[in-house]
């Protein structure tokens, strides 16, 4: 997951599909990972497209866990996932998913 992140770092838009083809199925086996992939996501910009089913999953989650189980790092956390589905022009609130939508490897609490 970081190597993908850094790839993304130095190759842009034109690593997307290799960051996303390693960054998706990762953050589907562990929600734990939301860390680094939320922010990576971010900075894709409109190549993180196919990661919107993921983050709304993510965001319908009671409790996100991690690094991030402080409130106001989650906030933080949450705040960047709202803005790159924003970014996307993908409202957070509409069609989000039940928690209990998200991938099999997720905890649900």
């Amino acid at each position: 997951m970081h190597c993908a992140a850094a790839l993304q770092a130095v190759g842009g838009a034109a690593e997307a599909p290799a960051v996303l083809d390693v960054l998706l199925p990762a953050w589907a086996e562990n929600v734990h990972t939301a860390r680094v992939a939320v922010p990576c996501l971010e900075r894709m910009g409109p190549a993180a497209a196919p990661a919107v089913p993921l983050l709304r999953a993510w965001l319908a989650r009671p409790d996100r866990g991690g690094a991030f189980s402080r409130s106001d790092r989650d906030e933080e956390l949450r705040h960047t996932a709202r803005a790159t589905l924003a970014g996307l022009g993908a409202d957070p609130a509409s069609d989000a998913p039940d928690a209990a939508d998200a991938p099999a490897g997720w905890p649900t609490r």
